[in-house]
């Protein structure tokens, strides 16, 4: 969008955070380099803050690319720290998008979009009262909204159920995103094959 001179309003950066960060999952989940090891440590998931910077770090040089400045824990209002902020000049005036990350343990999960990344970052005059809530999907292992909840089965259960907390007219001003970083179930390894050992023939 911006190689082509149309991105002209946060909205039009909210559209291209979103389509990055679909192209994220693309790679997440077919690179032949197995990205998803980033995310884990053994078998543990990474916490909140270390995925995020996972996370940026793939989006930064695309977006640097892009003539964005990408930036984490940037300051805002009243002491709070937004998780990421994308911003650009764009027809001559700074357009700011704000982005909060939540792993789907936080027990502030459904809240988060409206309580944090609303009321607190989207204020700011650059924002435009828009933004992106990224959601981070590990799997059925980890609790959800700080519960175990086996009615949220996949990414896409939890994207219905944040959406399903948020009123409409937050919906239309903040895109949600949950990315799947779930690894699959490792396979069984195939029993070994042993060979008889023929007996000696009898003399």
């Amino acid at each position: 969008m911006l190689e082509e001179n149309d991105v002209a309003s946060v909205e039009d950066l909210r559209a291209l955070m979103v389509e990055q960060l679909e192209e994220l999952q693309r790679w997440l989940n077919g690179s032949e380099t197995d990205p998803l090891v980033s995310f884990y440590y053994g078998d543990k998931r990474v916490d909140e803050n270390t995925a995020r910077n996972r996370i940026v770090d793939q989006l930064q040089g695309q977006m640097k690319a892009l003539g964005l400045s990408i930036v984490i824990e940037r300051y805002m209002a009243g002491g709070n720290r937004c998780d990421i902020t994308a911003s650009a000049i764009l027809e001559g005036r700074n357009r700011l998008l704000v982005t909060e990350v939540k792993g789907q343990w936080n027990d502030e999960l459904y809240s988060a979009a409206a309580a944090q990344l609303d009321q607190r970052y989207a204020i700011h005059p650059d924002a435009a009262r828009q933004g992106v809530y990224i959601a981070l999907w590990f799997g059925n292992g980890e609790k959800v909204n700080g519960l175990v909840d086996a009615s949220v089965t996949s990414a896409g259960d939890l994207k219905a159920r944040i959406l399903d907390k948020m009123t409409d007219e937050l919906k239309a001003r903040v895109d949600v995103v949950v990315l799947d970083l779930s690894r699959p179930p490792k396979l069984p390894k195939p029993p070994k094959k042993t060979s008889a050992k023929k007996a000696a023939p009898k003399n």
